[in-house]
């Protein structure tokens, strides 16, 4: 039977799976908790008892969307307790991350930068041209299109030469050039 987790045999349910309740208490078959927008595991089909993440609960047990940048939250939609990346909370509030922070502690407390910056004490710099990613000024993770990682720096492919893995080894070319 869908949605059922116990069955005493093919047409009688005695335990529904999360996010399904009895439809008909009677025939004990299960239905699932979707018509009720943002309910992860309910009751009936007008009873929610969890809310999917980014939802709260309200009193007359419907979800409510959360606040912008909020993940979670309780009680209210800007009553947050977990943030979107790029914002930390403070006070029940999610607040923005400095600058190219894809994640902080405070306003002035990066843990984690954006692609293309690294971090530099609990600040974000900008990686040097042609790094598209590193770990610090001098240590390149990933190359600009038309460049090579070569150890931990960016070396320029042969002219035309779109990809590389090395100065001779071309992947791909600049529009107009095809691979001879």
């Amino acid at each position: 039977m869908p949605g059922c987790l116990l069955c005493i045999n093919s047409s009688y349910c005695s335990t529904c799976v999360n996010g399904t309740y009895f439809l008909d208490t009677t025939l004990h078959t299960c239905n699932p908790c979707s018509a009720i927008f943002g309910c992860l595991n309910c009751n009936s089909s007008t009873l929610c008892r969890q809310c999917l993440s980014s939802y709260y609960l309200t009193s007359t047990f419907s979800c409510s969307k959360c606040s912008q940048n909020c993940s979670k939250c309780f009680a209210t939609s800007s009553n947050c307790s977990e943030c979107d990346n790029g914002y930390y909370l403070s006070a029940n509030t999610c607040n923005p991350c400095p600058l190219n922070c894809f994640t902080c502690t405070t306003a002035v407390n990066c843990v984690l930068c954006a692609t293309g910056y690294f971090l530099s004490g609990s600040n974000c710099s900008m990686c040097a041209f042609p790094c598209s990613s590193c770990t610090s000024a001098a240590n390149c993770l990933s190359c600009d299109i038309g460049y090579f990682l070569n150890g931990a720096t960016c070396t320029s492919c042969t002219p035309n030469c779109a990809t590389c893995t090395a100065a001779a080894v071309c992947l791909s070319c600049n529009v107009g050039y095809y691979l001879n």
